[in-house]
Formats: structure tokens, sequence, C-alpha cells
């Protein structure tokens, strides 16, 4: 790559606003865990999305009657770590003859879980 080259791609990468780098701050925990290479992919470029947009504001369309003001103050913990849970907490099956797929806070669950043989969640 020539320098005016570099100099271009450069000038050309997306401005960071300082208001998102607070949010993504913690999401660095889960760079290293044991996700799926799509996965990771996926989370790097919803960060990068994410670290130049910031949140939304009322002027953007589909923002306008959205109150997002609360969530200003709000600060989001991110963890590889297991979650703990009381399976005592599950309500019984809906139907005697059906499956259950148990996710705490966004994480599969499979002890809790009750899944086909043929099915693997990821």
């Amino acid at each position: 790559m020539t320098a005016a080259a570099s100099k271009e791609a450069f000038s050309l990468a997306p401005a960071h606003t300082a208001a998102a780098m607070p949010w993504l701050a913690d999401a660095a925990a889960l760079l290293h865990d044991s996700s799926a290479p799509w996965v990771k992919a996926l989370r790097a470029t919803g960060a990068e999305s994410f670290a130049t947009s910031g949140l939304p504001q009322p002027k953007q369309e589909g923002w306008q009657y959205t109150n997002i003001r609360p969530l200003s103050g709000t600060t989001f913990s991110y963890s590889a770590e297991p979650v703990k849970f009381d399976a005592g907490k599950l309500p019984e099956k809906l139907l005697a003859d059906s499956y259950r797929l148990v996710l705490v806070n966004g994480q599969y669950q499979p002890k809790l879980s009750d899944v086909p043989a043929n099915v693997t969640v990821m």
C-alpha cells in the first residue's frame, strides 16, 4: 500500500463517538469467550457500527417517538462466565410432548434445556 493510499484509508475510517465508548468498554469481556467465529464477527461488526453512530437520536427516522433518555445513565455488564440459575424457578412444560430451550440472560443453558438429539444449539 502506498503512502497516499494508506492516508486515504485512514481518512475514510469512521470516527468513534465519545458517547458510545462507555457502552462498549465492558463488551471487551466477550472477546475471548468460546463463541463461534461467526458470532464473534457479528459482535465486532455491531460494536463498530455502534461506535460510529452511538445511541439513536429523536431526529433519526424511526426513533422520533422513542424516549431513550432512561438508558443514558444505565450501566450494562457483559460476561462470558456461566450464569447461575435455580432450576426450580422453571415452570412446567406447556405440553407433555414438547421440548424446552432455556436461555438465562441470553445464554443458552443446556443442562436446563430439553432438545431433540439431532438438534444443535449454537
